[in-house]
């Protein structure tokens, strides 16, 4: 009797256990799978596969784009998990731009310069970055601006834009460090190549400049908590029938900062208009009162070619605060024979302290 009932009461625990167990099944397979999650597999033949071929490689992620939010999120949340920030595990500069052809008309656009914001490219916050064989015709306003960028490579380059199109700089560069700007042919309606506030240790190298109004430092002081330009090499390069040639300009009524550490070197000149100019007085019919860049360690050394304006050499400085140590070292320069008006070519200087050595044609200002 005794052992009846213990059979009895075993049987109906296992049937017990077994609903149970059934219920619990049958529960999980009706959930519903976790958001951006997948069903495991459970293999013999899987597990063997993944024990062969190793642990899996991590996958490199690029740089996230600034437009672009991530997708993934926290359980329960509606706020992105925030993506990783890029290592770049590469030996060499990892943004590299080769062999574009952008002409701006093809998008229906006319050079009028009235919108320096109408770049056909830009770059920005660029660090260790190149841009190669690029042709850049007809922007409506700054063909290339290159901004708050570190150890910038710009080479071989074609820009070009119509000689009497306003603000259609070639390359206006700004708050940059370490910019090279080599072997390029520029020829646009306004400077070449503008070195604006905030530039430092910049190269210059190679370039063939005209039509436009030659190759700037500024224009410098038209708005405050602008920064000094300090460390620009220009060199090696040719002008033709520039409107402006070598230059600094400034406004009135400035921020004080600082112009310093500017060598031009083995430039030639063909039929340019203003062969060398320091102007601090840059549309000075906006600004009341004087400029407070204060512009020093300038070199000029082997200036040679043809000028179309009797002025050679203009150092306009400020009556605030003079320039100081500008070197004039073989300096050659004629009067072009398409020149308009047959007078000597002169120097003037005003505030300028100026010192000078080997040929000096015209006779330079003191």
């Amino acid at each position: 009797m005794a052992l009846a009932r213990i059979f009895l009461f075993t049987f109906v625990f296992l049937v017990l256990a077994l609903a149970l167990l059934s219920s619990a099944a049958e529960g999980a397979s009706r959930r519903p799978p976790r958001h951006g999650s997948k069903p495991r597999r459970h293999s013999l033949k899987a597990e063997r596969s993944h024990s062969k071929k190793g642990p899996r490689r991590p996958t490199l992620k690029g740089p996230r784009h600034s437009g672009v939010k991530s997708q993934r999120s926290r359980p329960g949340s509606k706020t992105p998990l925030p993506i990783p920030a890029f290592t770049n595990p590469l030996p060499f500069p990892s943004p590299v731009f080769i062999g574009l052809v952008v002409d701006a008309r093809t998008y229906g656009a006319i050079p009028d310069g009235q919108s320096n914001s109408k770049a056909s490219i830009k770059f920005q916050k660029v660090r260790n970055g190149a841009v190669r064989d690029i042709n850049l015709v007809n922007s409506k306003g700054f063909q290339m601006t290159i901004t708050s960028c570190t150890n910038f490579l710009a080479e071989r380059l074609k820009i070009t834009a119509p000689a009497d199109s306003p603000r259609t700089d070639g390359i206006h560069l700004s708050r940059s460090n370490g910019v090279q700007v080599l072997n390029s042919f520029i020829g646009t309606g306004d400077d070449c190549i503008s070195i604006g506030e905030g530039s430092t240790d910049v190269k210059v190298i190679g370039i063939t400049c005209g039509p436009g109004h030659g190759i700037s430092i500024g224009s410098l002081g038209k708005v405050p908590q602008e920064q000094s330009v300090k460390g620009v090499y220009v060199g090696h390069s040719t002008l033709s029938n520039t409107d402006n040639s070598l230059r600094i300009k400034t406004f009135h009524d400035s921020p004080p900062l600082e112009a310093s550490g500017i060598t031009f070197e083995d430039i030639t000149m063909v039929d340019v208009k203003n062969p060398i100019i320091i102007d601090q007085h840059y549309k000075s019919n906006e600004n009341q009162g004087a400029s407070f860049v204060k512009i020093s360690d300038v070199h000029y050394r082997n200036v040679r070619g043809t000028s179309v304006s009797n002025v050679a050499v203009s150092l306009q400085c400020s009556s605030a605060i003079p320039c100081q140590g500008i070197e004039l070292v073989d300096i050659d320069l004629a009067l072009s024979p398409n020149a308009p008006k047959k007078f000597p070519l002169s120097a003037t200087c005003s505030n300028a302290k100026t010192f000078s050595m080997g040929k000096q044609n015209p006779p330079a200002c003191r």
